[in-house]
């Protein structure tokens, strides 16, 4: 068998694999199209904290009060663990209390960037399965058209749009829901950054 032959099977071989993770890919751009939706609606409720006017909130409190600000305030439960992980390090030195902030805030921004690793991950893949699911059915398709197989020339033109667009339209999606989650994301690691501020500033008073 020439090299030619075995390229050409190669690249037949995958036309169903490709076919099947475009599938997947669809099948999660439609969940985090829910997801989103889902994430909409508490951050709606979220955008209503002022991280400026907690920490105005704070001042002169002694921590169980500052606690009852921010566990009566309308951060996520996450966001509240993450200040009063910071609030039992009282003991500590302003050193380690600074270096605990900064690893506590660096957890925050990877736990985001895991999620929208999801959505990047399909608008890469996206194009690539797709421009890969028209390439692999447009060989046999020339090839009859070479003997005058236009049947079969149609069918690896529909293969070859299909794939094209479920490619496209999931990387075109997930590229929306990244800037939206991105948005998002990026305020609230903005108020949470401020309320720290605000307590280790208060606490060297």
């Amino acid at each position: 068998m020439s090299l030619k032959s075995i390229l050409h099977v190669v690249g037949q071989a995958l036309s169903v694999p490709c076919m099947v993770v475009l599938l997947i890919l669809m099948i999660i751009t439609v969940l985090q199209v829910g997801h989103v939706i889902a994430e909409s609606f508490f951050e709606r409720k979220h955008q209503k904290v002022d991280g400026i006017s907690l920490v105005k909130k704070m001042q002169g409190k002694d921590n169980k009060d500052k606690r009852s600000i921010i566990e009566n305030s309308g951060l996520y439960p996450r966001e509240k663990e993450i200040l009063f992980e910071l609030f039992d390090q009282e003991r500590l030195t302003e050193e380690m209390k600074k270096a605990i902030a900064q690893k506590l805030l660096e957890e925050q921004e990877a736990h985001y960037g895991r999620i929208l690793n999801i959505t990047e991950t399909v608008v890469k893949l996206g194009p690539m399965f797709g421009l890969l699911g028209t390439l692999i059915p447009l060989g046999p398709g020339i090839v009859a058209l070479g003997h005058g197989d236009t049947m079969t020339l149609s069918s690896s033109m529909e293969t070859a749009f299909d794939t094209t667009i479920a490619g496209m339209i999931s990387a075109a999606v997930c590229s929306v829901l990244s800037g939206i989650r991105k948005r998002w994301y990026a305020r609230n690691i903005e108020n949470v950054e401020l309320l720290m501020e605000g307590i280790l500033q208060e606490e060297q008073l």
